[in-house]
């Protein structure tokens, strides 16, 4: 199993991994600096795992997350810039400068009044979009949720996202 260090200063695509952002079950995302265009961006990186079947799940969690993610284009929810598979599957998505709205919450308490609002209409607009498109998201969270700047607020993290119309609850 990779220690998630081991990646640092290295370089995926076209992004040279600088800094750990946070670390979950399946993936590692760092702070990545872009070469082309020159800008800072998260990259998440698929963990892999110690046994083919655990690394197999994850796998195809990734490749999941890439299409769902690719079918929906709204100012509400995190795009990806790229993605690639060597020699880990990583994605390529904006830097959330501000971090989560968890982190906000803990670092600075509940947001003024008109802020809350902004966040609660984006998170609504994000899903309701979502939805229109056949997209589940199943893990909605203040974790999930990033601010690229104290205004705008994005939905992240669609790793266990279903598609209505799959067999969402055989599943």
């Amino acid at each position: 199993m990779l220690d998630s260090h081991e990646l640092l200063n290295t370089t995926l695509g076209n992004c040279r991994l600088t800094r750990i952002l946070g670390q979950g079950g399946t993936s590692t995302v760092y702070l990545g600096r872009q070469q082309h265009p020159n800008r800072f961006v998260a990259v998440k990186v698929l963990y892999p795992r110690s046994t083919w079947e655990s690394y197999e799940i994850f796998h195809a969690r990734f490749w999941r997350e890439v299409h769902i993610i690719s079918r929906l284009s709204h100012r509400h929810i995190i795009p990806i810039y790229s993605y690639g598979t060597q020699p880990y599957p990583y994605l390529v998505m904006p830097y959330a400068r501000e971090g989560s709205l968890e982190d906000m919450l803990a670092r600075s308490g509940p947001p003024p009044f008109y802020r809350a609002i902004r966040y609660i209409l984006a998170a609504c607009s994000a899903l309701d979009y979502a939805h229109q498109r056949d997209v589940i998201h199943r893990d909605l969270k203040p974790g999930n949720l990033l601010l690229l700047t104290p205004d705008t607020l994005v939905l992240a993290d669609f790793g266990i996202a279903r598609l209505q119309s799959s067999s969402l609850w055989g599943e």
